[in-house]
């Protein structure tokens, strides 16, 4: 009877073989795990980056651009500072709510809201993310990138109350667009400044002009005034909470919840023509605090039956006040606020300045 030969050869070299596939296995697994680290840090430079860019678009384009290159270029990435090239690697542009896509400016849209962020590791730059074990099947390093889009909205034809339920920082008042245009034209007194280092009003000028809240002349339509919002609006009372704390959701629940320009850009508000001397404390307590102030384009009727037809929102910070003296003086001048509860413009309308939301990323 024949027996079979022992096949410890054969085992053996099994076995081997197996250890040189799992060895590989260990190893792609190993180099995977690396370029999902790095790709990871790559998107946390990006995503900083974008987020810390568009917070300074108010400020204009190039700080939008230096603070996204300074914070994206804080991060490390496979071991380095990750390097961003201005022209290559930022780009602002306007972000589509509706078609939830990034597009370059243009004169149709020629604002930017957006600002778009890539870092990147390349063999063009030669800052490469290097592999550990692949190289034993020939591929020594590999190019990877990320990218982030962050948003700021920044037009806004109406607000509602913000999800957590806050007041609004609105201001029951109405300021004329003529005026309000002065303003932005940087035409007017200027007496007294914000200092954004210290927080604070001083005496002097500041390079921006203020325009008077306050009626100059006879209150006759087409001054501004007070504009009644909410169940007791119009109660001075009400106006001086309102001036200090902001708008409730019980005050937007009166005009259903939101106050918002129609599909021909308008909101038709009550009020009165004037501003009441007795609301001068509480207006010296908001001196700094930046607001939104609605911006009528016109106005009827006199007294306690006017009517403002508003057409804008503008952010404005109040600079100094004076109810006794004369001419009484309510000087304020263009100031960015961040709110929530804003519902955006449709493209192209401008229903709001220095009003901004609040950052998030879109991608």
């Amino acid at each position: 009877m024949r027996l079979d030969r022992p096949r410890s050869g054969s085992i053996l070299v099994l076995s081997a073989f197996l250890m040189l596939v799992m060895l590989g296995m260990v190893a792609f697994a190993l180099d995977t795990g690396y370029i999902v680290a790095v790709k990871t840090q790559l998107q946390a430079a990006a995503d900083a980056g974008a987020l810390a860019g568009v917070t300074g678009l108010p400020e204009g384009d190039s700080k939008a651009l230096s603070l996204a290159q300074t914070y994206a270029q804080s991060n490390f990435a496979s071991g380095r500072a990750v390097e961003i090239v201005p022209g290559e690697d930022l780009q602002l542009g306007y972000w589509n709510a509706e078609t939830r896509q990034f597009q370059t400016l243009s004169a149709a849209q020629p604002t930017a809201n957006a600002l778009r962020v890539t870092s990147r590791l390349s063999t063009a730059r030669g800052n490469q993310a290097n592999l550990f074990f692949a190289r034993a099947l020939g591929r020594n390093n590999v190019d990877l990138q990320a990218t982030a889009v962050a948003v700021l909205p920044s037009n806004f034809k109406g607000f509602k109350t913000p999800p957590a339920g806050e007041n609004l920082m609105i201001l029951p008042f109405a300021l004329d667009l003529p005026t309000w245009e002065k303003a932005l034209a940087n035409i007017g007194s200027d007496q007294y400044g914000w200092d954004p280092e210290t927080q604070s009003v001083f005496k002097g000028p500041d390079g921006h002009a203020e325009v008077n809240l306050h009626p100059e002349g006879n209150h006759l339509p087409g001054n501004r005034g007070i504009v009644d919002i909410g169940p007791s609006g119009g109660k001075t009372p009400t106006l001086r909470t309102q001036i200090v704390d902001g708008l409730t959701t019980a005050d937007l629940n009166h005009h259903g919840g939101k106050l918002e320009l129609d599909y021909k850009g308008e909101l038709v508000l009550s009020g009165a023509t004037g501003v009441r001397a007795t609301l001068g404390d509480e207006l010296s307590q908001i001196i700094g605090q930046p607001r939104i102030l609605p911006i009528f384009s016109k106005a009827s009727g006199n007294g306690t039956n006017a009517k403002f037809t508003i057409t804008q929102f503008a952010g404005v910070r109040i600079i100094y006040v004076n109810m006794t003296g004369n001419p009484k003086q309510i000087l304020l001048q263009p100031a960015n606020i961040a709110t929530r509860g804003g519902i955006p413009a449709d493209p192209g309308e401008t229903s709001s300045q220095h009003v901004y939301g609040l950052p998030y990323r879109a991608n």
